[in-house]
């Protein structure tokens, strides 16, 4: 939160990120959780095969559409939660140079970047984004933002300025 708790530093719809960014950030994420999982899969057959356990490797092979759905949320969770709760940022937002905030422009709480990733798993969520003003369910529900890194630290810096001025 800002210095001045009666008018605190609140993000505005000019910093949101874009549609395009947005779903930059959906694809580039979405090709590394599919490379996590490819990666996941083979250590796993690796080392079925080295311990003499083929039956696994050929169920593998034949995973149940509802086990690999259960595999890809597990893994779309971890990717989430690792990468939101340690730096604000997956390695689309890195790409696009966007960031999850708050409505104060900081970094959310854990519980709601818990929330936001749960709500990731929502059937269809994936298109919520596209409407104006570019916020998903994931984000709506979760009180989070997507906003320009560089657009939110102008601002911040603006607003620390006209701040400080009114303090003096």
């Amino acid at each position: 939160m800002s210095l001045d708790s009666k008018n605190p530093f609140t993000i505005d719809p000019s910093i949101y990120a874009t549609t395009n960014q947005r779903v930059t950030n959906f694809v580039v994420d979405y090709v590394i959780r599919l490379i996590i999982q490819l990666v996941a899969i083979t250590i796993f057959i690796f080392f079925a095969t080295l311990f003499g356990q083929g039956h696994l490797v050929g169920y593998v092979q034949k995973l149940p559409f509802i086990h690999e759905l259960i595999i890809s949320c597990v893994i779309a969770l971890g990717y989430y939660n690792v990468m939101e709760m340690l730096f604000s940022i997956s390695i689309g937002k890195l790409i696009t140079g966007t960031v999850v905030v708050n409505i104060y422009g900081e970094k959310p709480s854990l519980r709601d970047l818990a929330t936001r990733n749960i709500c990731r798993l929502i059937p269809f969520e994936g298109l919520t984004f596209f409407g104006t003003p570019g916020n998903g369910w994931h984000d709506t529900l979760s009180g989070t933002y997507v906003v320009q890194r560089n657009l939110l630290n102008e601002k911040k810096n603006r607003y620390k300025k006209i701040d400080s001025i009114d303090h003096k």
